[in-house]
């Protein structure tokens, strides 16, 4: 990347010296917010959110890369800009990824069980969606309850379980060194909710607990798992940034071992190329608000070990990985983030072969925007576009598989892409989305706007009682730590 200019530089060795010398009231305080109620940590985070919005609204102020972008993503490019000064260490990683989990807070009325995917850990959520049988997920879910008591080898072959079951297999992004399944449970619940369906959060191993090949093992567990309870074609897969990395590899290993593709596969910003330093890394990371500087810093020089070994680079980058015959691939990114470069090199290989791909791409917004879906109008559109995309793929699929059925063929081990292209249904369409989407449907509008909406609008009163709250300790603070000063 290009060097920093010495003010940043200044400001970046400043604060890594204060931070060290207030390490212990930094870590007080995290511990502190982490007990709170997460829905206390929701609502106070929507509530200084709603505050910040209305400001910037109020004074004109912008500070995103392009005035064209929305108030709140204004208001989101001022908080999240301080990032770039922030040194940063393993611990404040996963701290900041954990904040998912009370953007996005469980929903209560769907059930989660803890099971085990062949040895790899796992939730799954029942969504309480209908299965077609006229029973109810979230009432009597076989499949869940068999992945808490059955083997690991899952030799039961799915018995008792709805083989038109759907299901979403969710890989979350970090890095491979940050994140976790249980943060990402309610972001899973709300995509899954939006295409009728269940979710599988698959807790893969991180570094430098582990290495890429481990993660790779559990993702591909977790998706043999699911075939023992489901066809694939009722399977579709989701992976944000390096969770799309692993997605992507999960799809390669299923090609080399002559696997069922799934469904179709969603890829949120996929991070896919672990060998070198790309145009986009080398040029975006001083705008991405997400991989910044230091971002850069702390995770560049650990990809040789996280991947085995600096011979294996090459071999564990899904960039590099055969892509004929892979299923459906959505590709969703930003114009203007560090893996932009090889989300388009690789959606081109991929249409090159024969695969079907959608892109989505939006402008001058951050790695991984999608996420903030439920900020931003500009994430909400391009996770729309995500979720009925992969709906259609689903419906697609599920009637193409009956009527195999009716005609006493059953399903084919061939690619679904190559499947939709034999029957006429678009096999290696070479189709882009447009960057603003398009208009659904009322009553699809509507399912779609519900099941990923995040907010809570249940109290005003909690809402009020927070404020205060929040005041009294806008209040305290100075004196806490003034009298933490001076007792040390």
């Amino acid at each position: 990347p290009p060097p920093e200019s010495a003010r940043v530089k200044a400001i970046v060795s400043i604060l890594r010296i204060v931070l060290w010398v207030i390490a212990p009231l930094e870590w007080m305080m995290v511990g502190v917010w982490e007990l709170l109620p997460l829905m206390w940590r929701y609502r106070l985070t929507q509530i200084l959110f709603r505050f910040l919005v209305f400001v910037v609204r109020v004074l004109g102020i912008r500070w995103g890369l392009d005035p064209s972008l929305s108030i709140e993503a204004h208001a989101l490019a001022f908080v999240m800009g301080f990032g770039r000064y922030l040194p940063l260490n393993l611990r404040r990683i996963r701290f900041g990824l954990s904040c998912v989990a009370y953007s996005y807070p469980p929903i209560a009325t769907v059930p989660t069980v803890t099971i085990d995917c062949n040895g790899t850990p796992g939730f799954y959520l029942s969504c309480g969606v209908s299965n077609g049988n006229g029973t109810n997920n979230a009432e009597k879910d076989t499949c869940a309850s068999n992945g808490k008591t059955e083997s690991s080898n899952g030799s039961n072959g799915g018995n008792g379980c709805d083989a038109e079951k759907k299901v979403l297999l969710y890989f979350y992004g970090g890095a491979f060194v940050g994140g976790s399944a249980e943060a990402n449970l309610g972001l899973a619940a709300r995509i899954a909710r939006s295409i009728n369906c269940d979710a599988l959060c698959v807790d893969y191993k991180r570094y430098p607990e582990a290495t890429l090949q481990e993660a790779n093992i559990d993702a591909l567990n977790a998706y043999t798992w699911l075939m023992h309870h489901t066809s694939p074609r009722n399977i579709v897969v989701l992976g944000i940034s390096s969770g799309g990395g692993l997605a992507t590899s999960m799809l390669q290993n299923l090609l080399r071992q002559g696997k069922e593709q799934p469904c179709a596969a969603a890829l949120l910003g996929p991070w896919l190329e672990y060998t070198q330093c790309t145009r986009s890394i080398s040029e975006n990371t001083q705008y991405d608000l997400i991989v910044n500087p230091r971002v850069y810093d702390f995770i560049r020089p650990m990809m040789p070990a996280m991947c085995g070994g600096e011979s294996k680079r090459r071999q564990m980058s899904p960039f590099f990985g055969p892509v004929k015959g892979l299923c459906p691939l959505h590709i969703s990114y930003s114009t203007i983030e560090v893996v932009t470069d090889e989300c388009r090199s690789f959606a081109k290989r991929a249409k090159a072969e024969g695969v079907e791909v959608r892109e989505y791409t939006a402008d001058h917004l951050m790695h991984a925007f999608q996420l903030f879906f439920g900020y931003i109008p500009e994430a909400k559109l391009a996770m729309v576009d995500i979720v009925v995309w992969l709906g259609e793929q689903l419906r697609t699929s599920q009637s193409q598989g009956r009527k195999n059925e009716n005609t006493n063929d059953g399903p084919k081990a061939a690619s679904a892409g190559e499947e939709r292209k034999s029957h006429g249904l678009g096999g290696g369409d070479n189709r882009s989305s447009s960057r603003r989407g398009a208009a659904l449907p009322a009553d699809l509008a509507v399912h779609v706007e519900k099941c990923l909406d995040h907010r809570h609008l249940d109290s005003l009163f909690c809402d009020v009682l927070l404020i205060l709250a929040s005041l009294g300790a806008l209040i305290l603070f100075p004196c806490i730590l003034c009298m933490f000063v001076l007792r040390s």
